[in-house]
């Protein structure tokens, strides 16, 4: 009787050293994990996309022309931008909210935005396509399967797709993908993408404590020209989403950026591996990405190592025009191309 009582207690002890032991194990695996991909990201990221994939629909232009060259037969290179070295990230800032959610009213993602890392030279680029950008697009069927190709803008890609549950990403990142490649004449691969919805933008600029930006035009209910404002949950909405009184499309395009590139500067200034916790917390709750963990600190790790003083960034020129009742913008085929020369390095 003596062993039974105290075999009880020594089991329960032992069970409880083994699950220790195991979390100490799991820790220390994890903490390898992180700081492996952190001085070494440039390891975490393959020439294929991590989980769902765009490659799964057809070769970039195929079944159409390319807009604006009628007869134009699909681009028929094997060159590829960057080769290993490069990274593309799609940035898809949607304008979903629950009120369009509720009324059906489908997602638009105002922003359309390349991120370039290229991690051998670790500089980073961002690449402004604005939204009403003329150029191919697909439907897709209930499987993510294509099922027609039109004419139309850029931005109706992540809708074509179903949207955030279904196949919206993968769609604007072939959609993306096709129309630099079909007006650049290189191959460019975009296999990654981080999207988040534009209400969750106030909660983004708090958790890094306010996002500095100097107003380029005087902004209604914000500021004036040449003055600093500190954006946070109360504002930002104000300078990302304002585009009838501050210039139209393509200046909210370059607000966009502006907001990014001081993103980019506060993570800095905050420590970059420090703060990448929390910032890997704030992704998880409000972000969309195909990226796995290794991978979102490895592009931690690059933001931090990139000269955000020499961060490029540019918005593809173009002019609007009406076509059958509708406004488009027409990019101009020789700045991709220029473009896409300067990604190259």
């Amino acid at each position: 009787m003596k062993n039974e009582k105290t075999k009880g207690p020594f089991l329960k002890k032992y069970a409880l050293w083994v699950a220790l032991a195991g979390l100490s194990v799991t820790l220390v695996v994890f903490g390898l994990m992180i700081l492996h991909s952190w001085y070494d990201p440039a390891a975490a990221f393959v020439k294929e996309a991590a989980g769902e994939s765009a490659a799964d629909l057809p070769a970039p232009g195929a079944g159409a022309e390319a807009p604006g060259a009628a007869g134009a037969q699909p681009m028929a290179t094997e060159k590829v931008l960057g080769e290993s070295n490069t990274v593309n990230i799609l940035l898809l800032g949607i304008d979903s909210d629950d009120k369009r959610v509720a009324q059906n009213q489908g997602w638009r993602s105002d922003m359309v935005m390349l991120c370039t890392i290229d991690t051998g030279k670790e500089k980073m680029y961002l690449t402004s396509i604005p939204r009403d950008t003329q150029t191919y697009v697909y439907h897709v069927d209930g499987d993510g399967k294509p099922t027609e190709r039109v004419l139309t803008k850029i931005n109706h890609a992540y809708s074509y797709g179903g949207g955030p549950d279904k196949y919206g990403a993968i769609n604007a990142m072939r959609a993306v993908g096709d129309y630099l490649s079909d007006a650049g004449g290189i191959r460019v691969p975009v296999d990654y993408y981080v999207s988040i919805d534009l209400q969750n933008i106030p909660q983004l600029t708090d958790a890094f404590g306010g996002v500095p930006v100097e107003l380029d035009v005087d902004f209604p209910d914000l500021g004036s020209k040449g003055e600093v404002v500190m954006l946070d949950s109360s504002n930002v909405k104000l300078f990302l989403q304002n585009r009838y009184d501050v210039g139209g499309d393509l200046m909210r395009a370059r607000h966009h950026e502006e907001f990014l590139v001081s993103l980019l500067k506060q993570f800095k200034a905050k420590g970059g591996l420090r703060y990448s916790t929390a910032l890997f917390n704030f992704a998880m709750q409000y972000t969309r990405t195909n990226l796995n963990f290794s991978q979102m600190v490895a592009l931690f790790s690059l933001t931090d190592r990139c000269d955000t003083e020499d961060l490029d960034y540019k918005v593809i020129a173009g002019e609007y025009r009406t076509i059958g009742g509708v406004c488009y913008y027409l990019s101009d085929t020789g700045d991709v191309q220029n473009r896409l020369a300067a990604l190259e390095g």
